[in-house]
């Protein structure tokens, strides 16, 4: 009896033994594995039928770099196709289609995300690709047939929203939920298009690209990042390209633009379109900072603008050059000029109650550390090993950005209306981009009757025309029209006369700093006046050197 009583207490240990989980029997489940493919085409000539575009191709361009940098895209998995016809678009489409067909086959599992993305014009249901035109359709049909997991489509254009109408897509007019989803494991197409029906797509010179193209790559770099995660999702993309493109476009005489979103999507968790922390080249704001930041390259381009609210940190992932950083907040201006290198961290914060900038360089396997500034003393703090002390400094005032500036003007004009060699003087003035107003003082001498006679005259003159400017560089083309007075000591008698002036003008600037600046100027015109009882014209030429204050 003991002996059945023992073996049964070992049969059921045993069976409940067996049935305990084992760390080694069992391995977690690996995601499968994902793929990424972009189809980026664009075209700046609508063939006749609508004004040539600027910025579509540099816009596609700028996306793809934005994908790689962020987004977790390999440059040879992105199809990126520039003014070509609709024929070889097409061909393309066949193209990715076997690509993919090709994954599925080798990885029957694998989870393929396709990003396509478009930029020029559109109307009527079809995009205009030069002479030639592709259908909605045709676009919508290759996203259903391609067998991509899952499918994105930005579309940059006018007259988007008819995109959302055509069969397949179902219009809402209630406002959108957009669901959180991993992209592993989702399945179905989401499509963000810059305008609705019937609206205009616009481009910014300010911005060089479009508006609603310049909004997703800022947002994906990471000034989408509304929950400080690091992480860019689909909804906080569209969220803040929406805000930010409405904000840019409302006043627009042609209309609003106001970007649209629909969706048919399966899955759970978040679809994470990019990532901050892909680089670590990157601008950390501190959350004490609020206001709008904007970011220039060296090529004068605005690379990013957003607005960020105090008590909210945000990361912005960069690449290597050179930046001009510009933060306003409240009526100040604040500038600083930085040079970005691989494995740079620049951070922004409040130091003693003033903006404060300080530069960190990673060494490999280091990782970041948050510090606060308000607590860096003079000296400079402890870090860990790996990590490269943060030395502080304070950003230096911007002048506001008023395009106006006094000038003192010295140098030489055409004295033949008064029989001499030239008038010596200067003048004083204000300034503006296409206008001007100056007060000249000049004075020569001339014999009369064989003996000197100064000449002096006082001239009031105003200048209308073209202005531009290249990074510091400015240049100025126009005319001029002018008049004053003559003042002559004859036989210790002062002698009164008018005199006129009209011409060309032109003057070449650059600005040394945001406030000080210098320029040449240049005359060429006319001189004429009533003196010494009868009319007088004379060719007119004069050469300046200008010193100017913004303020």
């Amino acid at each position: 009896m003991i002996c059945y009583r023992v073996r049964l207490f070992l049969w059921m240990f045993g069976l409940i033994f067996c049935h305990l989980p084992s760390t080694h029997a069992q391995t977690p489940k690996k995601a499968p594995q994902e793929h990424r493919i972009a189809f980026l085409f664009a075209h700046n000539d609508a063939g006749g039928r609508a004004k040539r575009l600027y910025y579509a191709v540099s816009d596609a361009r700028k996306m793809r770099d934005v994908l790689i940098q962020v987004a977790g895209y390999r440059d040879r998995d992105i199809f990126l196709v520039l003014e070509r016809e609709a024929d070889y678009v097409q061909k393309v489409f066949d193209q990715i289609k076997h690509r993919i067909h090709a994954l599925k086959r080798n990885q029957p599992k694998a989870s393929i995300t396709l990003w396509v993305y478009y930029s020029g014009h559109a109307r009527n249901g079809e995009f205009y690709l030069g002479e030639t035109s592709l259908s909605f359709e045709a676009l919508r049909s290759f996203l259903r047939s391609s067998g991509a997991t899952l499918r994105l489509a930005f579309l940059d254009t006018c007259d988007a929203g008819r995109f959302l109408h055509t069969k397949g897509l179902a219009h809402r007019k209630e406002g959108i939920r957009i669901p959180h989803l991993n992209t592993y494991a989702t399945k179905g197409e989401a499509i963000l298009t810059s305008t609705g029906s019937r609206e205009n797509a616009y481009e910014d010179l300010k911005l060089r690209g479009g508006i609603f193209t310049h909004y997703l790559a800022t947002g994906l770099r990471g000034a989408a990042d509304l929950d400080h995660d690091e992480r860019i999702t689909l909804h906080e993309l569209y969220s803040y390209a929406y805000h930010r493109t409405i904000n840019r476009t409302i006043f627009a005489q042609a209309g609003l633009q106001s970007p649209h979103f629909h969706t048919n999507l399966s899955g759970t968790g978040q679809i994470i379109l990019s990532h901050s922390k892909q680089t670590n080249t990157q601008l950390h704001f501190h959350p004490s900072l609020a206001g709008h930041f904007f970011l220039w390259d060296a090529k004068g381009n605005l690379y990013a603008d957003f607005y960020k609210q105090n008590g909210e940190p945000l990361r912005l992932a960069m690449t290597s050059g050179l930046y001009k950083l510009q933060w306003r907040h409240k009526k100040n201006a604040f500038l600083v000029q930085l040079q970005l290198q691989p494995e740079q961290i620049f951070h922004l914060g409040l130091q003693h109650k003033n903006l404060a900038y300080a530069n960190q360089y990673l060494r490999r396997g280091a990782k970041t550390e948050h510090t606060d500034p308000s607590k860096a003393t003079a000296s400079r703090q402890q870090t860990p090993s790996q990590e490269m002390p943060l030395d502080w400094k304070h950003l230096k005032e911007e002048v506001p950005l008023a395009e106006r500036s006094l000038e003192l003007l010295l140098g030489a004009n055409s004295a033949a209306f008064v029989g001499g060699s030239a008038f010596l003087g200067g003048a004083i003035g204000l300034r503006y981009p296409f206008f001007a107003l100056r007060l000249g003082a000049w004075t020569t001498s001339v014999d009369v009757q064989k003996l000197p006679t100064p000449q002096i005259y006082l001239d009031l003159r105003v200048e209308g025309g073209y202005s531009g400017h290249w990074e510091r560089w400015t240049f100025f083309v126009g005319g001029y029209l002018g008049g004053g007075l003559l003042l002559q000591d004859t036989h210790r008698e002062l002698a009164a006369s008018a005199a006129f002036q009209t011409g060309a003008t032109a003057s070449l600037g650059l600005w040394l700093d945001p406030r000080w600046g210098m320029a040449l100027q240049g005359d060429l015109g006319v001189d004429f006046g009533y003196l010494g009882e009868e009319w007088r014209a004379s060719l007119r030429w004069s050469a300046l050197f200008a010193l100017r204050h913004r303020f």
